[in-house]
C-alpha cells in the first residue's frame, strides 16, 4: 500500500542554515486537522468557466468577459482561489509582459480545470503525451545541448496527488534561467475530502491533490512575473493563494481537532532555477524546497549527489528508506512553514533530477537511483521518460513525478560516451542486490555495504552543510 506521509512537530527540528535562507527559525505549533466536505454553490462556478487559471490576475480583454466580471466582481467565486498575486491590470494584449515563456501544460489533469489561455500572457505550452496507465510525459528541446523531460505516473488513475511537473524557460528570443519543479500533495496529512463544483460537474477530491495544483499555479505565476524571486517571496505568494483557497472553501469553519497528523492543503515542493554562464561554462543552480521531495545532481565524473535535505528528524537517507519518518515542514495552511534554499555551481555537462518520493523512496539503497536513471537515459532509444517511469514504478507504491534537465551534451552519442564508464561501474556495483529477494538473509548486510560505498558521493553536497 502507498505510504501515507505523516507529520511531526517541528519544535526540535531546525533547518540547516543556508547562504541565502531567510527566516529559517520560524516557530511551529501543532496543527488543527480537518474532516469536512464542501460543496461549492452552483451559481458561482460559471465565472470560473470564463477565466483561465494562468491569466486570472490580468484584466480581461474580451468585452463579454469584462461584462461578466463586472457583474460578479463583488461575489466570492472559485476563481478567487486562482486570482492571487499580480494587481496590475492588463488592458490589451499588446501590453502583455515582454518576457515570453515555454512551459509544460498540465494536459487532462485529475482536477479538470478550464483550458489555459496561456497565449494571452505569452506562454507557449508543451502538452503531455499520454501513455499506458494514464502516465503523462513531456519533452522540451530548447537547444541541441539542453533537453528537459517530465513524467507523471499515478498509482491510482484519476487520483494522482503529485501535480504535473513544472518546466518554465524563456523562448529563444529571450534570455533567462530555466526552472523545473515537482509538487507532491501529502495524502496522509491531506486526506480530508473536498467536493468542488466546476462548470456543471461535481468533483470529489482530496485536500492533498487540490493543494498540489493550487500551489503549482502560484509557482507558475511567480516564475513568469517575478524578476527577483527569493525563497521568502515564493513562500508569501504560495501562502497568499492557499489562504484564498482556504477562505473560499471555509476550511477553518469546517474543521475539528483530530490530532497532529492531518494538515490543511499540504504539499511538498522542490524547485530549481538554472542560470547558465556561457562564457565560463559554469551553471548556477538555485533550489528551493519544503518537505521530502528532492533535487539530485548527476555528473559523469562524480555521479549522483543529493542537493536537498529532507525536512525530517532522521538525517540518514538509508534510514529514511527504512523508517519513512514524519515530515516536519511542508507547504500547508495549518502551521507556519519555511522554504529552504541552496545555491550550487556546477560545470556542464550534468543531469538535474527533481523528484517526488515515489521516485526514490522504495529503492534498495539511496544510490540505486543513479543506476536506474543512467540505464534509462543511455538505453533510451529516444524514450528516456518512459524507461525511467518503468524503472520507478517497478519499485514504487506511490505516485511518481519527476522533472529532468539534461544539459551540456551535444547529442545522444555524446551522452553515452561521457556516462558509459560510470554506468559500467554502477552495473557492477549493484549486480548482487539486483538478484536478491527481499527475504534473502544476506540482503541487509549487502545494502549496508553498498551504502558505505555510496554515502560519500551521495552526501558530498548536502551532507557537509549547505553552500
Amino acid at each position: 500500500m502507498p505510504r501515507k506521509k505523516s507529520w511531526t512537530s517541528a519544535k526540535n527540528l531546525r533547518p540547516q542554515k543556508t547562504k541565502n535562507q531567510i527566516n529559517s527559525d520560524i516557530p511551529y505549533t501543532d496543527p488543527e486537522s480537518t474532516d469536512f466536505r464542501v460543496v461549492l454553490p452552483k451559481s458561482k462556478p460559471q465565472l470560473f468557466d470564463q477565466l483561465a487559471p494562468e491569466n486570472l490576475d490580468d484584466e480581461i480583454v474580451n468585452p463579454e468577459e469584462n461584462l461578466l466580471k463586472n457583474k460578479l466582481q463583488n461575489l466570492d467565486s472559485y476563481a478567487e482561489i486562482i486570482r492571487a498575486g499580480n494587481k496590475q491590470p492588463r488592458t490589451s494584449q499588446s501590453q502583455s509582459t515582454p518576457n515570453k515563456w515555454i512551459a509544460f501544460d498540465v494536459g487532462e489533469d485529475d482536477i479538470k480545470l478550464p483550458p489555459s489561455n496561456a497565449d494571452k500572457i505569452g506562454i507557449e505550452i508543451i502538452t503531455p503525451r499520454v501513455g499506458k496507465d494514464a502516465r503523462r510525459f513531456w519533452i522540451s528541446k530548447k537547444t541541441t545541448n539542453s533537453v528537459t523531460y517530465g513524467l507523471l505516473c499515478p498509482k491510482i488513475i484519476n487520483s494522482c496527488e503529485d501535480a504535473p511537473p513544472i518546466f518554465v524557460t524563456p523562448t529563444s528570443q529571450n534570455q533567462g534561467p530555466t526552472t523545473i519543479g515537482v509538487l507532491d500533495g501529502m495524502g496522509g496529512a491531506g486526506a480530508g475530502r473536498l467536493e468542488l463544483q466546476i462548470r456543471s460537474e461535481t468533483i470529489s477530491t482530496t485536500e492533498a491533490l487540490f493543494a498540489s495544483r493550487i500551489t503549482r499555479l502560484a509557482v507558475m505565476k511567480a516564475l513568469t512575473t517575478e524578476t527577483s524571486l527569493t525563497n521568502e517571496i515564493l513562500k508569501n505568494l504560495i501562502n497568499d493563494r492557499l489562504q484564498k483557497a482556504e477562505s473560499y472553501l471555509k476550511l477553518g469553519e469546517k474543521t475539528r481537532i483530530r490530532g497532529t497528523m492531518t494538515k490543511r492543503l499540504p504539499t511538498t515542493l522542490v524547485l530549481s532555477k538554472v542560470h547558465e554562464n556561457t562564457k565560463t561554462n559554469n551553471t548556477q543552480i538555485v533550489t528551493w524546497w519544503a518537505g521530502d521531495s528532492r533535487a539530485f545532481l548527476i555528473t559523469p565524473s562524480d555521479g549522483l549527489t543529493m542537493l536537498t535535505r529532507d525536512h525530517v528528524q532522521v538525517d540518514d537517507p538509508l534510514e529514511q528508506l527504512r523508517s519513512d519518518p514524519p515530515i516536519a515542514n511542508v507547504v500547508n495552511r495549518s502551521t507556519e512553514f519555511y522554504i529552504d534554499e541552496i545555491s550550487t555551481t556546477v560545470t556542464t555537462p550534468f543531469v538535474l533530477l527533481l523528484a517526488s518520493d515515489g521516485v526514490f523512496g522504495y529503492l534498495p539503497t539511496p544510490g540505486f537511483l543513479e543506476l536506474g536513471l543512467l540505464e534509462s537515459l543511455l538505453n533510451s532509444n529516444n524514450k528516456f521518460a518512459e524507461n525511467f517511469a518503468d524503472f520507478c514504478t517497478l519499485y514504487a507504491a506511490d505516485d511518481v513525478s519527476a522533472a529532468v534537465l539534461v544539459r551540456g551534451f551535444s547529442d545522444n552519442a555524446d551522452t553515452k560516451e561521457k556516462f558509459s564508464r560510470r554506468l559500467e561501474l554502477l552495473q557492477d556495483r549493484y549486480s548482487s542486490v539486483r538478484t536478491m529477494s527481499s527475504d534473502d538473509a544476506s540482503r541487509n548486510s549487502e545494502i549496508e555495504r553498498l551504502w558505505a560505498v555510496e554515502r560519500p558521493e551521495y552526501l558530498r553536497v548536502s551532507g557537509v552543510g549547505h553552500v
